[in-house]
């Protein structure tokens, strides 16, 4: 398929898309902590967080025209990552400033119209993956940053867009050298900084290149089995070696993408967000909010 082509596929997918899926924590967390100018109220509190959210979900609504899922995570004592590796996500540092403003764009983001979807033991990332299994058949736009939901490619009729960035199948392979569907398994061996994924030391990428290009998926049996038949001596003892932390992480890296989905429906409440502006003296967009209620 031609260039032209490429682009005319990607731009239907984009106008035609039945739901844009926004990973709302990942959305929050770039509006609110951005290095730019502070913005705070005539009394000195911050309402940047608030602004920049409400501006970045009005800009979808206006792009795309079309129906918005917000996804949210679930209580984190309930997420079953944290009982499979105590030390998931233990970089992470979380202050009661930073709280208080998710909490705050929370609140202003259930008084738009939109579909909820969040499930008690689960990261936003396992309902939208859920989500994008279930409407295989539609396009669909999801929305974040978060490179765990680069494997959502391996879905012919997902976009992927990053901020400005629209993420491709082959943005997938320049970054880690494999198929969008196994980056679950790229990142139990090299780890994740962000997430606090451990890697296997000294791992030898010259030796594994060709078994993650062998095939569109594979598997871990896959994997082991890959190293005996074909790797370096100092490679299969590696692998031996962190056998049992490869299997652990990849259980951590994995999607969960069979959840029993709430769906909750909110109509929206135009007066009731107006008010939420006014309070932060979102001036600029008052006469917006008609278009998310």
């Amino acid at each position: 398929m031609g260039t032209f082509d490429q682009y005319e596929t990607q731009h239907k997918m984009l106008f035609g898309a039945k739901f844009v899926v926004i990973d709302l924590a990942n959305l929050i967390s770039r509006a609110a902590f951005v290095r730019t100018q502070k913005l705070t109220t005539t009394d000195g509190r911050e309402s940047g967080h608030v602004y920049r959210t409400y501006r970045s979900i009005l800009k979808l609504k206006r792009d795309f025209g079309t129906k918005l899922i917000f996804a949210y995570e679930g209580a984190h004592d309930q997420n079953p990552r944290f009982a499979q590796f105590t030390g998931y996500k233990g970089t992470r540092t979380h202050t009661e400033e930073k709280d208080q403003q998710r909490a705050e764009a929370l609140a202003m983001l259930k008084l738009m119209q939109a579909t909820w979807i969040t499930h008690p033991e689960a990261e936003a990332d396992d309902a939208i993956a859920t989500w994008c299994k279930q409407h295989q058949q539609d396009n669909l736009i999801v929305v974040s940053s978060d490179h765990d939901l680069w494997y959502l490619l391996r879905y012919p009729k997902v976009t992927l867009l990053d901020k400005k960035e629209q993420i491709t199948r082959d943005r997938v392979v320049d970054k880690y050298g494999c198929h969008p569907v196994n980056v679950p398994l790229i990142k139990a061996l090299y780890g994740d900084a962000s997430d606090n994924i451990p890697k296997v030391p000294r791992l030898k990428w010259a030796d594994l290149e060709a078994f993650f290009l062998s095939k569109e998926q594979l598997t871990l049996p896959d994997f082991f089995a890959w190293v005996e038949a074909n790797c370096s001596k100092s490679t299969r003892d590696k692998v031996a070696e962190y056998k049992n932390q490869i299997e652990q992480m990849f259980r951590v890296t994995q999607l969960r993408e069979d959840l029993e989905l709430p769906v909750v429906e909110v109509p929206g409440d135009k007066a009731a967000l107006r008010a939420y502006l006014e309070l932060f003296e979102c001036k600029s967009v008052l006469n917006t909010v008609q278009e998310l209620t």
